[in-house]
């Protein structure tokens, strides 16, 4: 049976972006010499929308205090929901999971861009493993991968090769479940 593909859905005004063109400084240009990172082949399945499934998160703990301030919402991807920080300046952006050791009671981190744009992701001063998938203007899947933390300049980067307006991140493992037919919707 195929996935349902996701319509993105904005029903939160703590996703809404403001407007800055300039790229966050953890979400860069990666070097000439980067090698491709693999992703998902974008898709073109028709957009429905699925139930969702809560997950629980990674623990019962409250939110780490990096994170203090974000607004939080419950995404979904696929068939699963995640209850996720939100990212949609450049500054929080730029700052992501940086030195955060344990996501207490979220289950990611959504970074919402004012538009599809290309750019890619590093681990600088991030502590733990992490999946990424970005998702087009859509909420449709084109790319998805684990990092992992950069232990030594010059930190390698981590994109799809296609231009996308979102991206979440969570704990490693958490996003394994992610493939070409999965969306994303945001309340």
């Amino acid at each position: 049976m195929p996935r349902a593909v996701a319509v993105l859905v904005l029903f939160a005004a703590a996703c809404a972006a403001t407007p800055d063109s300039a790229p966050a400084t953890r979400v860069t240009t990666p070097p000439a010499t980067t090698s491709p990172v693999p992703t998902a082949a974008p898709t073109t399945s028709p957009v429905t929308t699925s139930p969702a499934t809560t997950t629980p998160a990674t623990t019962t703990s409250p939110s780490p205090p990096q994170l203090a301030g974000l607004e939080r919402t419950t995404i979904t991807i696929g068939d699963v929901e995640l209850f996720v920080a939100v990212a949609d300046t450049r500054e929080t952006r730029g700052r992501g999971l940086m030195w955060v050791e344990d996501l207490g009671d979220l289950g990611g981190m959504l970074f919402v861009f004012e538009s599809e744009r290309p750019g890619s992701f590093w681990m600088k001063d991030t502590l733990i493993d992490l999946d990424i998938a970005w998702f087009d203007d859509a909420g449709v899947l084109v790319g998805s991968t684990t990092m992992v933390p950069c232990v030594a300049e010059p930190c390698p980067s981590y994109s799809p090769g296609v231009p996308f307006r979102y991206a979440v991140e969570a704990p490693a493992g958490a996003l394994s479940f992610v493939d070409a037919g999965t969306g994303l919707v945001v309340r």
